[in-house]
């Protein structure tokens, strides 16, 4: 089995491939994938106050 990717589309931060994939003779299926580039302190720092609003308020947390 064999899979590629090529990228089509690149929107921002948004990375659109085309993914086909072969069994070695043939084509045996297709689609599209979609990945986004993140900042990864920002990110970070979400999850982190995300956590302490979590530990802190459990039952506002759940509610969000």
């Amino acid at each position: 089995m064999c899979a590629t990717a090529e990228v089509i589309n690149v929107e921002g931060k948004r990375v659109d491939f085309k993914v086909p994939a072969s069994d070695g003779i043939e084509e045996i299926g297709s689609g599209t994938y979609q990945r986004v580039v993140i900042d990864l302190r920002s990110s970070n720092e979400c999850l982190k106050n995300e956590e302490l609003l979590t530990q802190r308020w459990p039952d506002i947390a759940a509610s969000l």
